[in-house]
């Protein structure tokens, strides 16, 4: 009498082996894809975290004299002014601001313009924030 369990033996090891090897692949793809989006919330994350930190930059440059624009801290980001531009009443300010991650290092950076004009008591005017081109 023969026995035939070494052929089907063969046969389901390498069937099995197939199954692991599709799975894998599988699951390569799911973590590909994951990782994707990922990236991009922390970048959706990043991009709000500048826009609230240049908003708050305007805040801060109502209070502050020339001398004192020099860098601020708003959470985990650097905000740097730069020297006013002054044209038809309008003075633009460019805020540059940096959103640090881990050990400091800067993972997003985003330039904004703010834009301040006097009303007609002479008070400073916000007129608006937008993002530099």
């Amino acid at each position: 009498m023969r026995l035939r369990s070494r052929p089907k033996r063969g046969f389901m090891m390498l069937g099995m082996a197939a199954i692991i090897f599709i799975s894998v692949l599988v699951c390569g793809a799911l973590l590909e894809s994951s990782l994707e989006c990922y990236r991009a919330s922390a970048m959706g994350e990043w991009r709000l975290q500048a826009r609230l930190a240049a908003e708050g930059a305007v805040v801060l440059l109502k209070k502050k004299s020339e001398s004192e624009r020099e860098e601020d801290r708003i959470g985990v980001c650097v905000v740097r002014y730069q020297p006013p531009q002054i044209s038809h009443g309008e003075i633009a300010i460019p805020v540059t601001v940096d959103v640090r991650g881990k050990a400091d290092q800067t993972v997003f950076a985003s330039e904004y313009v703010a834009r301040f004009g006097r009303a007609e008591s002479g008070a400073v005017k916000f007129l608006g924030l937008e993002k530099a081109s």
